[in-house]
């Protein structure tokens, strides 16, 4: 901590039973073995805990063994007043007798619960003590946002209603032209409604289950303890104590509250309910990284392996291709059974699919997609062209060819410094997922059809499924031949 360092030691001795089988003095023997070799550190020392030894008794023989291993050994106990209810000293703060790095050493009750009840603890008080160490100052990061709920929908569909460009472009047929304008111009409109702004937050654990009720709890009971510090009274003692009891209680309330909503939303979303759950068992888990390669170049390594991985992949299919042609599944299609061509998408067609979407948005989106929604009606004709000229031309946009890559290690026991052990995650745009979702109905939706004339088996519509993904994708670009063979 900044220009100060110390080794702090917590040590709990349990009391000799004969359920234990513990006994004293093996305890003090290795008692001084341990402050043998912690003496010889060469920095500040202390040692905190719960010794179970009558210290306030200095006759008692126990104690005298305890406090000649002490000063042989150049240390000092601080702790003068009793920190159990039956009035011992039980508890101890220890450093070397030559050192000033703690003062201030008080015994509170602090009114903390030791169980799922909030009932307050009973027998042990809590010592407290300044050192001269210094709490380490808060993480700060500067972050990047833009405030979204503050954003006048009405007003936002005013400006793409009054938007010429989108207007200007709406017969066009170029289809990277149509897609670079509704990128560029939603865009500009996130920017003027909502602009990107950054600011420096200070890092904090989050509690999502603190309300404001608590706060106020906790709030009165700081203040009763000051009253009770101040005035040493016993009814302020044990009004002080209530209160700790009641924050305890509402602090469990509010958790259980919290998390039992948090998983009743959840209903059948088998994927939502565990990652709360695992959230709840094993914290928020932190993004794992190889640390044997540089930052900078971390990126394009990341890119190199995955490139090379789809590479091979795609060789593979090609091969099986080649090696297993399904004779059967082509003779039973016939060649009027073939999909040369998409049937284009009606406005409510595409309108229906995007409704039932998720609203999850990718960092390549120009709008989130919630907001996309709210402004459906005004831009699904620019949408249904983008989509219908893609299936007309068979072709697909570069920018939907686009995604959003993010390295995720395959298991937490894996080597995270072996590129191997990662998989891609690979986000492409709301638009290019309604575009897959509308190629996918077509495809099933003559699956369906030539299974209903021929009566063909399910087996054999299934693999006519995958061959259709990828016959249909040889009148495409070879990237989009890529794209839809890993979608199938």
């Amino acid at each position: 901590m900044k220009n100060y360092s110390m080794r702090l030691a917590v040590v709990y001795r349990p009391p000799p039973s004969k359920g234990n089988e513990l006994k004293t003095s093996v305890f003090l023997e290795e008692w001084a073995k341990f402050l043998a070799q912690f003496a010889v550190i060469d920095k500040n020392i202390i040692i905190t805990g719960d010794l179970n030894f009558h210290l306030d008794i200095p006759t008692q023989p126990d104690t005298i063994k305890f406090t000649s291993i002490l000063k042989s050994c150049g240390m000092i106990q601080h702790v003068r007043e009793p920190t159990h209810v039956l009035g011992h000293i039980l508890d101890v703060v220890i450093t070397r007798d030559t050192d000033n790095s703690i003062s201030n050493i008080k015994v509170i009750d602090p009114g903390l619960s030791d169980n799922k009840s909030g009932k307050v603890t009973k027998d042990h008080y809590a010592v407290i003590f300044n050192t001269v160490a210094e709490k380490p100052p808060p993480i700060r990061k500067s972050v990047t946002y833009r405030k979204l709920n503050s954003i006048d929908i009405d007003s936002f569909k005013r400006d793409i209603e009054s938007s010429t460009i989108l207007h200007d472009h709406l017969e066009c047929t170029d289809l990277e032209q149509l897609v670079g304008v509704y990128t560029h111009v939603l865009s500009t409109l996130l920017e003027k409604h909502a602009p990107l702004r950054t600011k420096t937050i200070v890092l904090r654990p989050s509690c999502a289950w603190y309300t404001q009720e608590l706060h106020d709890a906790k709030h009165l009971r700081r203040k009763l303890e000051r009253n009770l510090q101040s005035s040493k009274l016993t009814i302020d003692h044990e009004t002080y104590r209530n209160q700790c009891s009641k924050v305890n209680q509402m602090l469990v309330e509010a958790k259980v509250n919290h998390y039992s909503d948090k998983v009743t939303s959840c209903g059948r979303d088998q994927k939502q309910l565990f990652q709360i759950t695992n959230n709840l068992l094993n914290g928020p888990t932190e993004t794992s990284l190889p640390t044997n390669i540089k930052t900078a170049q971390l990126p394009q390594e990341f890119s190199d392996f995955f490139v090379e991985k789809i590479e091979t992949i795609r060789d593979e299919i090609k091969s099986k291709l080649v090696l297993n042609p399904v004779d059967v599944e082509t003779e039973q299609m016939g060649v009027e059974n073939s999909l040369t061509q998409f049937e284009t998408a009606s406005k409510e067609e595409i309108k229906k699919i995007i409704n039932r979407s998720s609203n999850k948005s990718c960092e390549l989106d120009p709008i989130p997609t919630w907001l996309l929604k709210s402004c459906l009606d005004e831009l699904l004709p620019f949408l249904s062209n983008i989509i219908n000229i893609t299936l007309s031309t068979g072709n697909v946009t570069a920018e939907f060819k686009r995604s959003y890559v993010k390295p995720l290690l395959k298991k937490p026991t894996l080597d995270q410094n072996i590129l191997k052990n990662y998989r891609p995650v690979s986000n492409l745009s709301f638009v290019s997922k309604t575009l897959e979702r509308v190629v996918s109905s077509r495809i099933d939706e003559h699956v369906t059809k030539i299974n209903f004339k021929k009566n063909i088996s399910q087996p054999i519509a299934n693999s006519i499924r995958q061959r259709l993904h990828l016959s249909k994708s040889k009148t495409m670009s070879s990237n989009s031949l890529t794209m839809v063979m890993l979608q199938s």
